[in-house]
């Protein structure tokens, strides 16, 4: 009797063992699932990985692109001429020939090219460039006044002449007008040429100059010479000398 009590408690232990261990091995394979199970994956749509990406490159700001330099104008050659180089003398003394002619009868014309005319230009023309020279417009800028000049080129004599009644000659600069203009102020275009505009400017001051407009009417003067010279300032001086 006791020996089958004994077997009978030894069987229960052993089916209380098998059945502990079957619900331990059934609690472990249950995690091991779990923990075996893949990691979820993004797929799109999803939130991806949640490691930083790289940073975005900041972009520069656009600079503005310099407008091209303007070209500069090359200035003319003439733009570059000192003012006694843009004078042409010869049209300039032919140009105030013919304005002081202008207003005479065709039989009464000053004669320009006489031998008495030759050597009243050169006397003018030298008087023209000591006033240059020394800036300065005076019939006497230092050599004497027209009278002295007119000795010393042997025309003081010659050159004098009856009006109404009594007799003109170089004393007191009777046969001698002289004149000053700027060249810039007429250089800049207008009516005809630099040399004429020049020209009617000088002539035109002479004339509205009473006893320069007396001197260069006298009816009985046939002979005249012109002389003209620029200063280093650009004014002209001209010089009209009367025979």
């Amino acid at each position: 009797m006791r020996t089958g009590t004994i077997v009978a408690v030894g069987f229960l232990v052993v089916l209380a063992s098998v059945a502990g261990v079957g619900l331990i091995l059934g609690t472990g394979s249950g995690d091991q699932g779990q923990s075996g199970a893949a990691a979820p994956t993004a797929t799109d749509g999803q939130a991806a990985s949640t490691e930083p990406g790289p940073e975005a490159t900041p972009i520069a700001p656009e600079t503005a692109t310099p407008a091209p330099t303007q070209p500069t104008a090359t200035p003319s050659p003439e733009d570059d001429q000192s003012d006694s180089a843009r004078v042409n003398r010869s049209q300039l003394v032919t140009a105030i020939e013919t304005e002081l002619n202008a207003d005479r009868s065709f039989n009464n014309k000053f004669s320009t090219d006489s031998t008495t005319a030759a050597r009243l230009a050169s006397m003018a023309q030298a008087h023209s460039q000591d006033m240059a020279d020394q800036q300065f417009l005076s019939h006497n800028v230092g050599n004497g006044n027209s009278e002295a000049r007119y000795k010393r080129n042997d025309l003081y004599g010659q050159c004098e002449f009856q009006k109404d009644n009594y007799i003109v000659d170089a004393s007191n600069n009777q046969l001698e007008v002289i004149g000053r203009v700027s060249v810039g102020a007429y250089a800049n275009g207008g009516a005809g040429t630099l040399e004429e505009r020049l020209a009617d400017a000088l002539v035109s001051d002479w004339k509205t100059t009473p006893r320069y407009d007396e001197r260069i009417s006298y009816e009985n003067a046939d002979a005249v010479g012109v002389g003209v010279a620029v200063s280093s300032d650009g004014d002209l001086y001209a010089t009209a000398d009367l025979c």
